[in-house]
């Protein structure tokens, strides 16, 4: 690899690393308005109950009859 091949792969992976924070701090603040609705912030809390207990429930049926 020569030298302006290296220093244009770190460019690139700069430039990379640049989009991916600003996606995350973009994700961060659409997260935190929904987070600040009462109404939606219930329904994620009751979505999230729903999914630990199929899971619970799920891993009772794939370990039933396991011993540990």
């Amino acid at each position: 690899m020569n030298r302006s091949e290296f220093y244009a792969t770190a460019a690139r992976a700069f430039l990379d690393s640049l989009e991916a924070e600003s996606l995350t701090a973009e994700i961060d603040a659409a997260l935190s308005v929904v987070r600040a609705d009462p109404e939606t912030r219930a329904e994620m809390d009751r979505e999230r109950a729903e999914l630990n207990a199929y899971a619970l429930r799920r891993l009772e049926q794939l370990t039933d009859g396991d011993e540990w």
